[in-house]
């Protein structure tokens, strides 16, 4: 990890890895020629590839094979599940301004930025991805996106625990992480509480639907995706 900055303070308060004091601007200048450009890995919608279910929950895989399929490709990200791992990868990101991640562990991220950035860059879809142990921290801003009736969907990726802090745990050699499990939440109704209309998938064809119905519709809603849960890859020995 290298982080670039013009701030002698910022470099010296790194907490990892190596810091070059400078301009950012020059850093990318000389950066942005040795990148080489590699198609999306996008799958057709019926693709003979689809990942199986063992339940009634949707496989990570399959989840991300949606986003990139049903997404047009004027789409805004924001993101904030660790769970979905490098979505972005099998998703056609080739605008400008189209993808908003948190850096340095920020909380509460996702949702907030998709209002923002609705506000900021007018009629294109947002689609913001958002884990249920996330959205807690920020929940307030679908109240936001219904008061100027914003072009943004909230899909809440619920897979029942906050993976991120429970894998990190296990990193840190942990038996018990008490508080990670997340049973009960309605995000449905919490929405509907704020103003939006919002329902609940569990399958595969039926978060498809309620994606593109979403979009196209030009309004905020919510989607609760139930998600088959999995290690987030934040964390390795």
């Amino acid at each position: 990890m290298v982080t670039v900055t013009a701030d002698a303070d910022q470099a010296a308060r790194a907490p990892m890895g190596d810091a070059i004091v400078g301009d950012p601007a020059v850093a990318m200048e000389q950066l942005a020629p040795l990148i080489t450009r590699t198609p999306a890995k996008i799958q057709p919608r019926n693709s003979s590839s689809r990942v199986p279910s063992s339940g009634s929950k949707v496989p990570v895989e399959e989840f991300n094979r949606i986003v990139a399929s049903v997404c047009p490709p004027e789409t805004i990200f924001t993101t904030e599940s660790p769970s979905l791992g490098s979505w972005w990868e099998t998703a056609a990101i080739t605008r400008p301004k189209s993808f908003f991640c948190g850096a340095g562990g920020g909380l509460g991220f996702a949702l907030p930025a998709a209002v923002g950035v609705s506000l900021a860059y007018g009629k294109r879809p947002v689609v913001a991805l958002v884990g249920d142990g996330s959205a807690n921290y920020s929940i307030t801003g679908l109240w936001t996106a219904a008061q100027h009736n914003l072009p943004c969907t909230f899909v809440i990726v619920r897979n029942g625990v906050y993976e991120a802090l429970k894998d990190f745990g296990s990193f840190l050699n942990t038996q018990v992480v008490a508080g990670m499990d997340l049973p009960g939440i309605d995000f449905v109704s919490l929405a509907a509480g704020y103003g939006l209309p919002a329902r609940r998938v569990t399958s595969p064809d039926g978060f498809a639907e309620a994606l593109a119905s979403a979009i196209a519709g030009g309004t905020p809603s919510l989607i609760e995706v139930e998600v088959e849960p999995t290690n987030s890859g934040m964390f390795s020995k």
